[in-house]
């Protein structure tokens, strides 16, 4: 066969398509002469380890291994012959694709019409019965079913196309539409709110995406997810104003929660180089957010931290002041104002005056036992 794209060399591994062989060039000639490469434009022949001639059909294709996946819905720029037959939506032909042919079932994508009419031209989906090999830019045919006569052609616009139905019929029309005129962004807009893999990118010769993570998105979808993603964030922060910030993986829910994580993580990142938020250790915050009390809150919050510091090493359970004021409680925790000692809660000064108390009777006596810090003021 003819090499496509790239270059291939004797002893690589290699992959057949669409049968999902693995196999190994054991052997390889460019023009009937032996070579060790073969590269784009050449006519080559393969001797292919453990393959056998009956385990190849018409159409296969050698790769190498995962880079291409395999086609059954694919989009097509198509124009109908002049004396071909009426065909409408539903009906079932052969499509022929480099040199493989397979069964299919048409589908039109135009909002006008459902019949394919002699000299029609518009998009056609093709839904084939057996997967295929098949790149954007490739010529297609189509032939009626029986009896096998051409009835058009044209070319692959989206060989790994989502399945359009009669309600998507208009979406999917402005989209290859798009894609017709020379904009591949409209593939990315296909792909959704996850984007596609790098990969995926380039094999569909897209350029002008937004890289995330691993991903690539058309930028109006990373925009709005950035949009939903600070919105939630403000409303965090209008639903709890003493919380110092919203925890990450609680903003990782609806309505970005559909998104990779990495995704997600990636899109914070983004967004607090941009200093569109602030990330503190877990939580992330709007910049210019910050904990106001009113004056009853403020009244609360003194009374709690007085009532705390009185008890001195008594101070009360933790879990019984958190169920009477959680989000002061909080604040003062995550302040520093108050000190969490197993299930009790103390406040800080009356640690500092202990730790100060240690400090001095070590510098006196030199050292300290048990007996020495019961008998120190206040234990």
């Amino acid at each position: 066969g003819t090499v496509r794209s790239g270059t291939i060399q004797d002893g690589e591994e290699v992959e057949i398509l669409p049968q999902g062989l693995r196999s190994r060039i054991r052997g390889l000639e460019v023009h009937e002469e032996k070579s060790a490469t073969a590269s784009t434009g050449q006519r080559a022949a393969l001797n292919l380890a453990g393959i056998e001639r009956d385990d190849l059909h018409r159409g296969a294709v050698v790769v190498r291994p995962g880079t291409i996946p395999l086609a059954s819905i694919l989009d097509i720029e198509y124009r109908h012959l002049p004396n071909a037959p009426a065909l409408r939506s539903g009906a079932r032909a052969r499509l022929l694709v480099g040199t493989a042919e397979v069964m299919g079932v048409l589908t039109m994508i135009d909002p006008d019409t459902e019949a394919l009419t002699p000299g029609w031209r518009g998009f056609v989906q093709v839904r084939t019965d057996t997967p295929i090999v098949a790149l954007p830019g490739d010529r297609a045919i189509l032939r009626r079913e029986s009896p096998v006569e051409t009835i058009g052609g044209g070319q692959v616009l989206d060989p790994w196309a989502p399945r359009t139905r009669r309600r998507d019929v208009a979406r999917a029309h402005a989209e290859l539409t798009r894609l017709q005129s020379g904009d591949p962004l409209a593939l990315l807009e296909r792909a959704g709110d996850e984007g596609l893999s790098q990969h995926q990118a380039t094999l569909r010769n897209i350029t002008g995406g937004r890289a995330l993570a691993d991903r690539v998105l058309h930028p109006d979808r990373v925009a709005r997810l950035e949009a939903l993603l600070l919105a939630a964030l403000r409303a965090f922060h209008a639903e709890r104003p003493l919380a110092a910030g919203a925890p990450k993986r609680e903003l990782h829910r609806a309505p970005v929660g559909h998104i990779s994580t990495a995704l997600f993580d990636n899109m914070v990142q983004d967004l607090a180089n941009r200093e569109a938020l602030v990330i503190d250790g877990p939580r992330l915050r709007s910049p210019e957010f910050q904990v106001r009390l009113d004056p009853a809150q403020s009244a609360r919050s003194q009374a709690v931290e007085q009532e705390i510091r009185a008890a001195a090493f008594e101070g009360p359970s933790a879990k019984d002041v958190m169920a009477s004021e959680p989000e002061l409680t909080h604040l003062l925790l995550e302040g520093g104002v108050l000190v969490r000692v197993g299930d009790r809660l103390l406040h800080a000064t009356v640690l500092a005056d202990l730790q100060t108390q240690v400090i001095a009777l070590l510098r006196a006596q030199g050292q300290m036992t048990p007996a020495d810090f019961k008998l120190l003021p206040g234990l």
